[in-house]
């Protein structure tokens, strides 16, 4: 006789059947095994197939709003105002196409960035660099140029400027993941700029650690929360722009009661990966990664032309949160510790850039172990001003034509649904697969563990509790 498998390795195959049924549009039978893991609640259906139609490339119903039926000599106006007013925006062609491809090769397959970090293995690890939007002199490094120039963009639309006002610092990491590995939704101080175009999408909603952004309204400053420590810019893939906005209104059968109404969002964005696409949100929403579908055609890419039999593409995002003060501070009063000394833990959060210079020359047992990377970033004299002409070319394009920062279109609401019980028949068991008469066994499969993606919860109260120190 077979050994039995253990509980959670039971409960953790079935989160991830649910996972594969919702992405491929087999919703019953994914509610099926949520009823055996005790779930009550996961994110609508309406939101994975409206993530699996637009597949890796741009689609009309999750493109930037545009000004659908106005006049040419109104279209400006009314694309401003209505970005004024919008939670989520979106920009493609965000950066010069120099810059853009020199982020490219330093953050590509194979570059010197995630070897030597160690990136696979390591720990979360982060880098402060200050944003120096002022300074007449040029930055010596790629990200902070594309700091610069990001901000730029963002300070002609009001609710951008509202949220990027006052930054002074920026923390920058990557990540660079297979096309079908989601991410869990969460919090952070994250902005996402995308340097590929294949993956599944980011998922936003309307969440903050608190609850429901109830009685807000979009366009809304920070919260105070975010004058005490940082003003944050989320960046995630967004659709090209297109002729119409498409609302995405779905009314599930399992509506939500008025109690979990209280604590899960009323609705959510979904923002497609493409080459320097860029989005804008306030930085205590909630979000997170749904998996990508490998099999889709995915856009052509300098990343993506591998030489057959190498590695298959990946989704690569920079992450750019921006800070009103320097966030080291904080880390120093709470363990002062020599920044990048080689008794000081490492790779970590909040980690120093290394200086260019000291990276080009190789100089240094720290240098040679670990910041190699660094001269990968290092513009060359006269790049810089080459950039900010091409970035001037891009904002007078953009001021005639209605161009910049704009509305996401894509609106899934409801973006959650209760999981209701098996209609005609006990929950779970029968529907699962699990000997229904295992009533222990049962039992047990709907308190193990879950995996921490938070696409299906227990409760409403599943994502307050794992983040009480913010609420």
């Amino acid at each position: 006789m077979e050994d039995a498998i253990p509980v959670e390795e039971a409960a953790e195959a079935l989160y991830w059947q649910a996972v594969q049924d919702s992405l491929a549009g087999r919703h019953a039978e994914g509610q099926a095994r949520l009823r055996a893991l005790g779930c009550a609640f996961a994110l609508a259906p309406a939101l994975w197939d409206a993530a699996r139609g637009a597949g890796a490339g741009p689609c009309a119903a999750h493109a930037p709003q545009s000004a659908a039926g106005a006049s040419a000599g109104d279209a400006t106006g009314t694309a401003a105002a209505a970005a004024a007013g919008a939670s989520v925006l979106a920009l493609d062609g965000a950066l010069p196409a120099a810059l853009l491809r020199r982020l490219q090769a330093a953050f590509g397959p194979g570059a010197r960035y995630w070897g030597d970090h160690g990136y696979e293995a390591a720990p979360f690890f982060s880098y402060v660099f200050p944003l120096a939007q002022e300074s007449p002199a040029a930055p010596a490094q790629a990200l902070e140029a594309a700091a610069r120039l990001l901000h730029r963009r963002a300070a002609a639309v009001p609710s951008a400027e509202r949220l990027l006002r006052g930054c002074t610092h920026v923390e920058f990491w990557a990540h660079s993941r297979g096309l079908d590995l989601p991410h869990q939704l969460h919090f952070d101080a994250s902005s996402l700029l995308f340097l590929t175009g294949c993956g599944g999408p980011t998922v936003v909603l309307d969440q903050t650690p608190a609850g429901p952004r109830s009685g807000q309204r979009d366009g809304s400053a920070p919260p105070a929360g975010c004058d005490a420590a940082a003003t944050t810019a989320a960046a995630a893939a967004s659709a090209a722009s297109a002729a119409a906005a498409e609302r995405l209104e779905h009314h599930a059968e399992l509506p939500l009661d008025a109690d979990a109404s209280q604590h899960l969002a009323p609705r959510a964005w979904l923002l497609h990966p493409a080459e320097g696409r860029w989005a804008l949100w306030p930085g205590d929403l909630l979000h997170g990664v749904l998996p990508g579908q490998p099999e889709l055609p995915i856009a052509a890419s300098p990343l993506l032309a591998a030489p057959q039999g190498s590695a298959p593409p990946l989704r690569t995002t920079l992450v750019l949160a921006w800070w009103r003060g320097d966030p080291r501070d904080s880390l120093r009063e709470a363990a002062p510790a020599p920044a990048d000394e080689d008794g000081a833990p490492w790779p970590r959060p909040m980690m120093s850039l290394p200086p260019v210079a000291e990276a080009a020359s190789g100089k240094g047992a720290f240098v040679q172990q670990r910041a190699r990377w660094a001269a990968d970033i290092a513009l060359d004299p006269g790049e810089w001003e080459a950039m900010q002409a091409a970035q001037d070319e891009a904002d007078a394009a953009a001021a005639a034509g209605g161009g910049g920062l704009e509305p996401v279109g894509s609106v899934v609401s409801p973006c959650w649904v209760a999981v209701g019980a098996e209609a005609g028949g006990a929950v779970g068991a029968s529907s699962s697969g699990l000997d229904a008469d295992a009533a222990a066994e049962e039992a047990a499969l709907a308190e193990a563990p879950l995996p921490p993606l938070r696409f299906f919860l227990r409760s409403a109260r599943d994502i307050e509790e794992q983040y009480p120190a913010a609420v």
